[in-house]
């Protein structure tokens, strides 16, 4: 989890973008499956073209959008709800439910 949050943190740090913790929670949800180079490798791809673009400020279709390009609908769904949402607060939205998530736990963990 160190070296998700660890590439999150580099990419966010190297295009001077701010964001709010339960951003930066579910980015490092979406970097724990894809990789921690997905941010280095990859920076024309979607997701950080768009994380660097909004710089902090993210419509919530556009990110519901955003991650659905993604495999795995359902932890993206989580993922973009967190990130808009927080995770105390994904159960009420949209029909999300973490805590029944076969991919989603409560305990400061994402996974």
């Amino acid at each position: 989890m160190k070296s998700a949050e660890d590439a999150v943190n580099d990419f966010l740090d190297k295009n001077n973008v701010k964001l709010n913790q339960h951003q930066f929670d579910a980015l490092v949800s979406f970097t724990h499956q894809y990789g921690e180079n997905w941010w280095t490798k990859t920076p024309e791809k979607v997701l950080p073209k768009f994380i660097r673009q909004g710089n902090g400020s993210y419509a919530e279709a556009d990110v519901r959008s955003t991650f659905a390009l993604h495999d795995d609908p359902k932890r993206r769904a989580v993922e973009a709800e967190v990130f808009i949402n927080g995770l105390g607060n994904c159960e009420t939205k949209k029909g999300y439910d973490v805590d029944n998530s076969p991919k989603f736990k409560r305990n400061n963990q994402l996974f």
